[in-house]
């Protein structure tokens, strides 16, 4: 792969493409430990052939995506940021060294060159009857660790997630709203008391001269 085919990380919460079928929901997930992974995916219309990319994935973390899949088989591209693993196959899509949304009839080379995009060749993967499907992608020594989707992380992780600048620990985080307060554990009823009727006066940053 040439040095110059950079691509650019693009973070998202959910992809909605105009109604084709049904749309099919799916996570694309890493097992990565400390380098993120760059994927596009695609599938076939009946009118063409759909390609997007480039989403990137974080270290141990999967990212949702909703397209609408006929049979219920998609195909997906993808790349560690080292290069060290890639995933791919033998079907043909159509892509560019930037974000793209690319919907043609034809995903061959000529076709796609003559349109100033490449080809890469992408793997299959067929969507469980299940709602949701979840795709793994693993380092070439196997996972490093077990990827969780947002949905399902620890409070303590996305606030982990969201200071390296997450968007979608964020959104995860908004989501769930404030923690609440935690309630105090009375041992015994007699460590109940009475307090003053009027907080003392504050004499901090907020005092009023």
């Amino acid at each position: 792969m040439k040095s110059s085919f950079f691509l650019v990380p693009l973070v998202c919460l959910f992809l909605l493409w105009p109604q084709l079928g049904r749309a099919r929901d799916f996570q694309v997930c890493s097992n990565f430990a400390s380098q993120p992974v760059y994927i596009a995916y695609g599938y076939m219309t009946k009118e063409a052939w759909v390609s997007k990319g480039w989403f990137m994935i974080r270290p141990g973390r999967c990212i949702p995506f909703s397209a609408p899949i006929e049979g219920g088989k998609f195909f997906y591209f993808g790349y560690s940021e080292s290069k060290n693993a890639k995933y791919e196959g033998d079907q043909p899509f159509c892509v560019d060294s930037k974000p793209f949304a690319l919907k043609l009839e034809d995903p061959s080379l000529p076709d796609c060159e003559s349109k100033g995009y490449q080809v890469r060749k992408f793997k299959s993967f067929t969507l469980e009857s299940a709602r949701e499907t979840r795709l793994f992608l693993e380092p070439p020594g196997g996972a490093e660790l077990k990827a969780l989707p947002y949905s399902e992380a620890e409070i303590s992780a996305l606030e982990e997630w969201a200071s390296e600048g997450d968007a979608n620990a964020k959104a995860e985080l908004a989501k769930r709203g404030p923690k609440a307060p935690a309630k105090p554990k009375v041992s015994n009823p007699s460590d109940l008391q009475e307090g003053p009727s009027a907080p003392p006066k504050d004499t901090g940053a907020f005092e009023v001269k």
